[in-house]
């Protein structure tokens, strides 16, 4: 299937690097795009693959122009699919999962493909964990996912980058040997093209300086290298280009705006588009594990010990002439320590403890998603990734809270009753337990306590929070570490700002 390119037109902010380009990259042949650091390159493939709108501006750049695949005239990007330069693989599987997912998301003929068939042709171990895979088998695996989805047009982004020679070229063999057996079109984006100049059939000078796409002979191609210096092009965007880094007043304005207006609009995406259940069901448990694994239980259980203790030691130590109020309205401080443990101390610790942790644990998976390139490689196999991650995120931080709150008040009550029985040893535990209660059993029904549908409230509006805050923070385009420690970080500030005022709000609701 032949790929089209028509008038393409790209722009990273006032910088122009391609003007209305044309091309053609003919079914089964393997193509190179090449080009300095910076000429544009890689925001051409992510342009073609469908992450840059066409038409719309992302960040600081701006595409336009139309891309077509077979003889259709209408603008189309079918079974177009990107392998970024970090190769997108789910570090936490195995090889052939990963593969297993691009069969499962891909196009039509996609589920008559033999995934053994292509790691035994790509030199793959199918069983073999990803992060114990050297760098060209990673992006031998990559290029397998993409051949295991069907794919008729493959777009590679610097596939032998880092690679030494040895590992570059079986790399290139295996790409050009896919592209014979299988009549796949690629295009690849490099710098080490002098590894694809025997296997390249045709290719192209992406010059940022007469904003053109043009073609070169293989031949004179090693002359060109003068050109490179003379376009002067900066380090290669990676794709969104991005201003200076905000100060703290524009850090300050982020993080209200994760707080209130991303919420609000998007609750669109809080339903799934059509999606694998097999996939929905391997990300719920993904995200699940923050919220129900044994770790968070033992957090929020602590939490509510701690919190019992306090407020019912502190309450007794420090009560006025404890001597003479004591036991004349000892019955009414039982009553008052449980009903403000139950409506407001232990939901507002719960919901702010899971804020910090619960939150950036899911922005730091969500953040590394997006920077390796898990994210973008997702979109291309046409699996959204708000319909497997940010849905699997929400559900998982609503049902948690709602479970760890549960937890953390079963800490309270316990601490609360121990230390009340070391306090008030001939009172003993048939006293606290009438009266802790006693409060929250006002309307006659001894299974309901007064309150649990503004603590659900609470504890799931906060959830939901969280988890939008550090799905959008995490998700956007990241290029380095540090942009993803700043997701994480800027995730807590916004995640436990948002609680606050939520407590705030729904407090001056109830009371």
């Amino acid at each position: 299937m032949d790929l089209v390119l028509e008038k393409v037109t790209i722009a990273a902010g006032d910088r122009l690097l391609l003007r209305e380009a044309c091309a053609r990259f003919e079914s089964g042949k393997l193509h190179l795009i090449v080009g300095p650091s910076g000429s544009g390159k890689s925001l051409l493939l992510q342009f073609v693959a469908g992450l840059l709108a066409d038409g719309a501006a992302q960040g600081s750049v701006h595409a336009s122009g139309a891309v077509r695949t077979g003889e259709g005239q209408d603008s189309d990007r079918s079974r177009v699919c990107l392998v970024p330069q970090q190769g997108g693989l789910f570090l936490e599987l195995p090889t052939r999962s990963n593969i297993q997912f691009g069969k499962d998301h891909g196009w039509g003929g996609a589920d008559e493909v033999d995934i053994e068939g292509i790691c035994n042709e790509l030199g793959l171990n199918p069983d073999q964990p990803v992060w114990f895979l050297s760098g060209g088998e990673a992006r031998r695996c990559a290029v397998a996912r993409a051949l295991a989805a069907n794919a008729a047009v493959i777009l590679l982004d610097e596939p032998t980058a880092g690679l030494d020679p040895v590992a570059a070229k079986r790399v290139v063999r295996s790409i050009a040997s896919a592209v014979r057996a299988r009549g796949v079109t690629v295009v690849v984006v490099t710098h080490d093209y002098e590894h694809f100049l025997s296997d390249a059939d045709r290719v192209y000078l992406l010059d940022s300086t007469r904003q053109r796409l043009e073609r070169v002979d293989n031949a004179t191609l090693k002359s060109i290298e003068e050109r490179f210096a003379a376009m002067g092009a900066d380090d290669d965007q990676g794709g969104y280009e991005r201003a200076a880094g905000p100060g703290v007043l524009a850090r300050m304005l982020d993080w209200w705006g994760a707080t209130v207006l991303v919420p609000l609009l998007a609750l669109r995406y809080t339903l799934p588009s059509p999606v694998s259940f097999r996939w929905l069901a391997y990300f719920l448990r993904r995200y699940g594990r923050y919220m129900f694994g044994p770790g968070a239980v033992a957090y929020l259980f602590v939490a509510g010990l701690i919190a019992g203790f306090v407020s019912t030691y502190f309450t007794f130590r420090h009560l006025p002439f404890r001597e003479v109020l004591e036991p004349l309205v000892l019955e009414n401080v039982v009553g008052g320590i449980g009903f403000t443990s139950f409506r407001v101390t232990v939901p507002v610790l719960a919901t702010l403890l899971i804020a910090a942790r619960c939150g950036s644990a899911v922005a730091a998976d969500v953040g590394i998603k997006s920077q390796t390139g898990q994210l973008d490689a997702m979109r291309t196999l046409g699996a959204s990734p708000r319909a497997y991650v940010q849905h699997s995120v929400l559900w998982c931080l609503v049902l948690g809270s709602l479970f760890l709150g549960a937890v953390a008040m079963a800490g309270a009550v316990v601490s609360s009753a121990l230390t009340f029985c070391a306090l008030h040893p001939e009172r003993g535990w048939l006293f606290w337990n009438r009266w802790f209660f006693a409060w929250l059993k006002t309307g006659g029904s001894p299974y309901w306590l007064d309150g649990t549908g503004w603590v659900v409230a609470r504890l799931s509006v906060a959830g939901w929070l969280t988890g939008m805050i550090a799905y959008e923070l995490a998700a956007s385009p990241k290029r380095s570490e540090a942009e993803v420690s700043g997701a994480i970080t800027s995730t807590v500030l916004a995640a436990t700002l948002a609680v606050l005022v939520l407590h705030v709000v729904i407090a001056l609701l109830e009371f």
